[in-house]
């Protein structure tokens, strides 16, 4: 499988250097705004061909997949433009500035009947796959809680995209999606959500806490850019806890603490790839079968997410406009 990258930025490389981990792949190119940054790039990753736009990479690279590692302001475009051209496509996150956004994406590949997937990595983390399990199987009793948070302090440029509303800017497209992809995943749509932010001088949620409620649980969820938090997770159950060690979002460690004299329970990865091996070994799955979408983390689950993050929006006032 080879693998076109859209995008000279941080994301990638991590991506590549993982992806390249597993027998028969390769980054076949790399597309950049810049083609020294894409030439750069390229030479690092061993890729066979260098492209000064995003444009020639699609229309002229041979390549089996398409990797959007653009800002999230760009996704939608550039994930149509591969679909119509028939190549599958693993669109970072957030998958789209918007529903309306995704939906289009969406129905895109379906009436083209080309892969798509949001690259959602801690989908298919072991770690949060294993917490999964235990929750389910009821080593936690009945859930109570869900607790997550993720916090660092970047340095501020008002026209990065981190603090650019234009661009999509503020911690909740950025990482405090992480929280809210963990109470999706262990409990599904909840019934309301509440929000509050602190917005900075460009406008954008610096700071942000939700909580969403379901029939008999909670979850409280935290993002921001003006502190450094612990990273952690909690599954909080009748009759324990499961501590999803930092960073939670692609931890290598969990601990089962019980609420009586049990002795904790542990699982633990020795694993030398940061985590993006498994999402890339599981699309390349579903291509060598044919599949059109993933059954772990399919269409239906990102447009829920993007409107599940349309709705906290709504509650902060937020608008990228």
């Amino acid at each position: 499988m080879k693998i076109g990258i859209l995008g000279a930025g941080k994301i990638g490389p991590k991506l590549a250097q993982d992806a390249l981990t597993i027998p028969g792949v390769s980054i076949g190119a790399v597309g950049s705004r810049s083609l020294e940054r894409a030439e750069k790039m390229a030479l690092e990753l061993g890729a066979d061909q260098a492209f000064g736009s995003y444009e020639s990479l699609l229309e002229e690279a041979d390549v089996d997949l398409i990797y959007v590692a653009t800002p999230h302001t760009s996704h939608a475009e550039l994930t149509i433009a591969g679909l119509d051209r028939g190549i599958p496509v693993l669109c970072e996150k957030a998958f789209a500035m918007n529903f309306a956004e995704a939906e289009k994406m969406v129905k895109k590949a379906r009436e083209n009947q080309v892969f798509l997937m949001e690259a959602m990595w801690s989908r298919f983390m072991p770690s949060l796959l294993k917490a999964k399990e235990w929750l389910d199987n009821g080593f936690i009793g009945d859930l109570c809680h869900i607790k997550a948070d993720f916090g660092f302090r970047p340095n501020y440029d008002p026209n990065s995209r981190l603090f650019d509303l234009k661009k999509g800017g503020g911690s909740l497209l950025d990482i405090g999606l992480y929280p809210v992809f963990l109470a999706l995943f262990l409990s599904g749509k909840p019934e309301s959500i509440d929000a509050q932010a602190i917005l900075g001088k460009t406008g954008v949620d610096e700071e942000l806490s939700m909580l969403f409620k379901y029939a008999d649980h909670l979850a409280s969820l935290q993002s921001s850019f003006r502190s450094v938090t612990p990273c952690k997770a909690q599954i909080i159950g009748s009759e324990g806890t499961i501590n999803i060690h930092s960073r939670w979002h692609h931890s290598k460690k969990i601990t089962l603490s019980y609420n009586d004299d049990r002795p904790d329970l542990i699982w633990e990865s020795d694993a030398p790839w940061t985590g993006y091996r498994y999402e890339v070994l599981h699309v390349k799955e579903c291509l060598e079968t044919g599949k059109k979408e993933s059954p772990l983390w399919s269409l239906d689950n990102s447009l829920e997410f993007m409107q599940t993050l349309d709705r906290i929006r709504e509650k902060i006032n937020l608008n990228y406009s």
